[in-house]
């Protein structure tokens, strides 16, 4: 067995600064991070951790872990490999625009907006290649339509 793992009370600035991080981030797998030492400083052993969670006790053992030896900023979304996104900010905010309106504000004789014709009309103005796919993922990650 184990030994148990805990997060000791925090205080001051360390406890602040999960408490803001939990609080004002907009990436959902480091707010569940600092949820877990939060629920770990109150606490709770990592077995409900990991049944409040939804996670394995070794994924809540790992990030209480790494928070011990790195403190809040262990907590962060590191960088990731891979290919870029194709969506840009600027993409992003063009198709944000277009669901506003409708197809027919770019003169297609369309009443709705499909991820195709979505993907079409970037191709089209904004000269990147996409496809409707891509779209559909996109707005399903921003919770778009």
């Amino acid at each position: 067995m184990r030994a148990p793992l805990r997060v000791g009370r925090l205080h001051g600035r360390q406890a602040a600064c999960v408490q803001r991080l939990f609080q004002t981030t907009q990436c959902p797998r480091t707010r569940l991070r600092a949820q877990m030492v939060l629920l770990s400083s109150d606490g709770y052993p990592v077995g409900e951790i990991a049944a409040i969670t939804h996670h394995s006790d070794d994924t809540v053992r790992h990030w209480l872990q790494r928070f011990l030896d790195q403190g809040w900023r262990g907590l962060l979304e590191a960088p990731r490999s891979g290919r870029p996104a194709v969506i840009t900010p600027a993409i992003e905010q063009f198709l944000h625009d277009c669901l506003q309106g409708t197809p027919r504000d770019f003169r297609i004789s369309r009443s709705s907006w499909t991820t195709d014709l979505l993907a079409q009309v970037v191709r089209r103005r904004l000269k990147v290649e996409v496809t409707g796919e891509c779209i559909r993922q996109h707005l399903e990650r921003i919770e778009g339509v």
